[in-house]
């Protein structure tokens, strides 16, 4: 397989609606917001499967610093047989993961090209959510306006990071059984459900019962997030099965 030829697949732009977007900065009448690009973890590792076949890449990861709120994670991508790493940081054990991976990715040229584009200012939508321009044609520069600067709350300085929800938390009460299978439900129904992004959910919730360093053993025994749909459900299941231990006992 030529190499040359690979690189230059692995760096093809993805398609405008294969980028995800995500509030960064927030105005506080909750009409206008800064989102920024990034691509799922889950197309990046199609990306790797369709160009060199999934027998021919792997992931692993080292923990570089745990905990309790900053997480750093060392990613070391093999992709026949060259091999790159780089380090996440993120809020959560999970985060830190996706961070790591999608960083050594780019070292590879898998999504570069979403540098250029830049964080934008969108209004809300009918639907309560955030989209980005139809179209992103080359380097997108959109300034806010100065009203948007008078009435935003900004997203913490720390690099790289995702910013704290600008609503401030409301107690929950304590999940059941039920409460779970119903969460679920309504998750796997979405349309093209990243499995990754429910394992990140199920370990936040984890770690507001206190139980994130369990569940960093439990990621930490099956070697990450896994790479196939069979592992990804497997760790799913064992987290999801912490979460109602209490109920059960």
């Amino acid at each position: 397989m030529d190499w040359n030829e690979v690189r230059k697949r692995l760096k093809e732009p993805f398609p405008d609606d294969a980028i995800s977007w995500v509030p960064v900065q927030e105005r506080k009448d909750k009409t206008r917001a800064q989102i920024a690009p990034y691509v799922e973890r889950w197309r990046i590792e199609e990306r790797l499967d369709e160009v060199v076949g999934v027998e021919n890449w792997r992931a692993e990861y080292e923990h570089v610093q745990l905990g309790p709120d900053d997480f750093k994670v060392r990613c070391r991508l093999t992709v026949l047989g060259v091999t790159k790493e780089n380090v996440g940081e993120w809020s959560t054990l999970s985060g830190a993961y996706t961070k790591a991976f999608r960083r050594v990715a780019e070292n590879f040229g898998v999504g570069r090209h979403v540098r250029d584009l830049e964080p934008v200012w969108v209004s809300k939508g009918k639907d309560g959510k955030y989209r980005p321009p139809k179209k992103l044609k080359g380097r997108i520069v959109t300034e806010p306006t100065e009203e948007d600067l008078a009435a935003s709350e900004r997203a913490p300085a720390s690099q790289g990071r995702r910013p704290a929800a600008v609503r401030p938390p409301e107690a929950k009460p304590k999940p059941t059984a039920d409460s779970v299978r119903a969460e679920d439900s309504r998750a796997t129904a979405a349309a093209k459900v990243d499995p990754i992004e429910l394992i990140n959910q199920l370990v936040a919730r984890l770690k507001k019962q206190g139980k994130g360093a369990a569940a960093a053993r439990i990621i930490t025994k099956h070697g990450g997030y896994g790479k196939t749909p069979e592992e990804q459900r497997a760790l799913y299941g064992e987290l999801r099965r912490l979460l109602v231990e209490d109920e059960a006992a």
